[in-house]
């Protein structure tokens, strides 16, 4: 499989995570109210998980390229 494909998957999964954890937060929303800080919350929460999961990627991708 060509690495580059990992990297444009990576980009649907990042435009996903936004748009559920804005869909989630939006019904947190509804039912408990924070001034519509949910949304930013679990986006932000969604954000740092995938920079997590792109660092061990790349760091991966580093070890089997040394190889």
């Amino acid at each position: 499989m060509k690495k580059y494909l990992v990297f444009v998957g990576m980009g649907f999964e990042l435009i996903g995570i936004v748009f559920v954890n804005i869909w989630v937060g939006i019904w947190l929303e509804t039912q408990k109210p924070m001034k519509n800080i949910w949304p930013v919350i679990l986006v932000f929460l969604g954000l740092a998980a995938w920079f997590y999961r792109l660092t061990l990627l790349l760091k991966k991708m580093k070890t089997q390229n040394d190889k």
